[in-house]
């Protein structure tokens, strides 16, 4: 039997947050539209363009979706050339991908980030190896919440939805996992609550992938047959 696991990428195996936000920052200086690092973590996690118009419609300030599409566009070609470097792998990542790796698991990797930084990012950190399977928010029409990017991950690796396991940081990663009929581990690694995530849908709550045990995987899958 086919089995697999499906990675998040933010805030699950590496810590990209004081990258995205000064990104962040300097796009919207040069519209002179300010963003506290405070403000910026309550959006974080969710597609760009929903991060900048959420914050434009909290500060009561309006622009055409061109001009969100620049600004985004802006803010990953900053992050890119100015911030990659500041990407940190998160403790207990690279011991996880070992474990699933040694066992027989497929990972895949599915992020609300767009292709060229995913590719930035897991080369900066050196993880690239792990992952056969690559799904961005370039490869599809919904992203998270929506199980869209979930679905084409198991569908790649030829692996049945009930015999994944999504890994996250998000609630809207998790609830994209339950509307994929997908157990999931959520990790509190990305300003979510225990109890949010139970109430999201989340089998397994970790404070971090030191956590990980392969056995969690194990007793999930088996949960299904």
């Amino acid at each position: 039997m086919n089995k697999a696991v499906i990675f998040d990428l933010d805030g699950t195996l590496v810590d990209s947050f004081k990258a995205h936000y000064l990104a962040m920052k300097d796009s919207f200086k040069e519209v002179d539209v300010e963003i506290t690092e405070s403000e910026f973590k309550t959006l974080f996690g969710k597609f760009i363009n929903v991060i900048i118009s959420d914050h434009l419609k909290n500060i009561g300030k309006t622009l055409a979706s061109t001009e969100i599409s620049e600004i985004a566009n802006r803010k990953q070609e900053i992050f890119r050339e100015k911030y990659v470097d500041k990407v940190m792998l998160l403790d207990g990542g690279i011991d996880c991908l070992e474990k699933l790796e040694k066992t027989g698991y497929k990972i895949s990797l599915a992020s609300n980030s767009n292709k060229k930084n995913i590719d930035a990012m897991i080369d900066s950190v050196g993880i690239r190896k792990y992952f056969k399977h690559i799904i961005s928010v370039d490869d599809i029409k919904h992203p998270k919440p929506h199980p869209q990017m979930f679905n084409e991950a198991a569908k790649n690796m030829d692996v049945q939805n009930e015999n994944c396991i999504v890994i996250e940081d998000s609630i809207h990663g998790i609830q994209a996992a339950k509307a994929g009929r997908m157990n999931s581990i959520a990790v509190l690694t990305g300003g979510g609550t225990e109890e949010q995530f139970i109430e999201a849908g989340a089998d397994i709550v970790l404070k971090d992938l030191n956590g990980f045990d392969i056995e969690f995987c194990n007793l999930l899958i088996q949960k299904n047959m």
